[in-house]
């Protein structure tokens, strides 16, 4: 497992090289040039061409999340709101076929209606309104505005269903610019959205066989709801919109604070071919500046531009939630690669290992403590978190695991053996959690979950009212970070 893991990480920093040298006209040679003249560790170079030749003689397809449909409809409900505005609507349709008002001031009329409609009621969206028979539920209208458009479909992470996108369709008031959809929601819900009208004969999504590229090309199109000013971004560096009820859990060290008196310095660099991006935390009040924390991310380049990491870690330094310490957010670089990196045979530990954290150490005063390292996730990258600190417990004793693709089952079918030995090395911290609308994820998750903890294993799992989504994991690394960071206090005042 090992030499092939090794082999697949070769193949994958060759991918790196043909990325970097597309515009060359020599691209095999001029690739291996570059990957072997990076590598620092010379038995790495010997073993590349034996190495990356075993890679492409034994690579098959990569395996894809199954697609499940939903187990429970999706929770579809009267919208208040919208019941109210079809009222009026009526009255003044009443009116005009009573005769008491002629059809043009009909018009007039109704179009004085609707404008109110989006001036008040709907100036702000969605509109949040009390469920009338649970205090824990609320019903969550969405709306969007648009007189020609011929459907209208909203795309809401890990509620709408791929496999029947015509209960995701926003319902239209016929004769205005009104298209609507209410969900029954409990209370502590957050998740990302957007918006995909249609226009003419135009179909809503084209996706023939239910194919993930086809959904996700259709959603790179998605329209953030202009009346909402809460948004996040997404990996393709797509703009959504976000939804989030009254219990959703806070997220407190989220955005910027102008006034706290320390702030990180984020740059980038290349190691052994990969862009990694480096957060270089403020020393507040005298910290120590020897043996410093860290904690490596994948999935950096999210992590450094799009979610704001860097002013998460600022505030919790500030507020003392953690102490001082360093980030390490490795880039994903392409899909292909991205998906031949982040998973149990990669092999990626051996750059985490043999380059990164030697890298990092000979040009920071990063600890080489174990227990002060953590190593962060979500999906491939929560997965790929797992196995790369059950592999090197001498390096990495704690670990964030963020809607893990656990449905790559080796893992757990790894640890169910009596004769792995995995468990006996890792004495850490593991957080992990998923989604409760991850239907496909959770059961994953459940399980795993009690095999490490019948293995005595200190861990903290955590099921939040959302999706496989980073609007819900951005304040889900903090917590963890949070939960690693108090262990390290009650150990200090051991």
């Amino acid at each position: 497992m090992f030499v092939m893991g090794r082999a697949l990480y070769v193949r994958a920093l060759v991918r790196r090289g043909q990325v970097l040298n597309s515009s060359k006209s020599e691209k095999k040679h001029q690739t291996f040039q570059l990957t072997v003249r990076d590598f620092k560790h010379k038995q790495w170079a010997e073993q590349y061409t034996q190495d990356a030749s075993q890679a492409d003689s034994t690579m098959i397809m990569r395996p894809t999340p199954p697609k499940v449909p939903r187990p429970t409809p999706i929770p579809l409900v009267s919208s208040p709101v919208i019941r109210s505005l079809k009222r009026k609507l009526r009255r003044l349709r009443t009116d005009m076929r009573a005769g008491e008002i002629a059809e043009q001031e009909y018009a007039r009329l109704l179009d004085e209606e609707v404008e109110r409609f989006w001036g008040t009621t709907a100036k702000q969206t969605p509109i949040i309104t009390p469920a009338s028979k649970s205090k824990d539920h609320a019903i969550v209208t969405f709306l969007w505005r648009d007189a020609e458009a011929s459907s209208v479909l909203i795309f809401i992470n890990r509620i709408t269903d791929e496999k029947n996108l015509k209960d995701s369709l926003l319902r239209h008031i016929s004769g205005t610019d009104v298209w609507y959809i209410a969900y029954h929601m409990e209370s502590d819900w957050r998740a990302s959205y957007c918006f995909l009208p249609c226009y003419g004969k135009d179909k809503v999504v084209d996706i023939t066989g239910f194919q993930q590229s086809s959904i996700r090309q259709a959603l790179d199109k998605g329209l953030v709801d202009p009346r909402n000013p809460e948004q996040c971004i997404n990996r393709i560096r797509n703009t959504l919109s976000v939804v989030e009820l009254k219990d959703a859990p806070p997220q407190p060290w989220l955005k910027a604070r102008p006034e706290i008196a320390g702030r990180g310095v984020v740059s980038s660099h290349t190691v052994e071919g990969h862009l990694v991006w480096l957060y270089e935390p403020p020393f507040i009040d005298g910290a120590c500046r020897e043996n410093v924390s860290a904690i490596i991310v994948f999935d950096g380049d999210m992590w450094a531009r799009g979610e704001m990491f860097p002013e998460t870690l600022n505030n919790l330094i500030s507020d003392g939630r953690i102490p001082p310490m360093y980030a390490l957010l490795i880039e994903s670089s392409d899909v292909a690669t991205r998906w031949e990196e982040l998973h149990e045979d990669a092999g990626i530990e051996y750059f985490i290992k043999n380059c990164l954290l030697s890298w990092a150490r000979k040009h920071y005063p990063i600890t080489s403590d174990p227990t002060r390292l953590i190593i962060a996730g979500q999906s491939l990258g929560g997965l790929t978190a797992l196995w790369t600190a059950l592999r090197l417990p001498d390096q990495i004793q704690n670990v964030i695991a963020q809607s893990s693709s656990l449905w790559r089952g080796s893992l757990m079918d790894t640890l169910e053996k009596p004769s792995n030995p995995y468990l006996r090395g890792f004495d850490g911290r593991i957080y992990m959690e998923v989604g409760r609308q991850e239907w496909v994820l959770r059961p994953y998750h459940q399980k795993l979950s009690k095999i490490l903890e019948r293995n005595n294993l200190d861990i903290k799992y955590v099921e939040y009212n959302g999706g496989h989504d980073y609007v819900c994991w951005r304040g889900g690394i903090a917590d963890g970070l949070c939960w690693i960071a108090d262990a390290w206090k009650e150990r200090e005042r051991a």
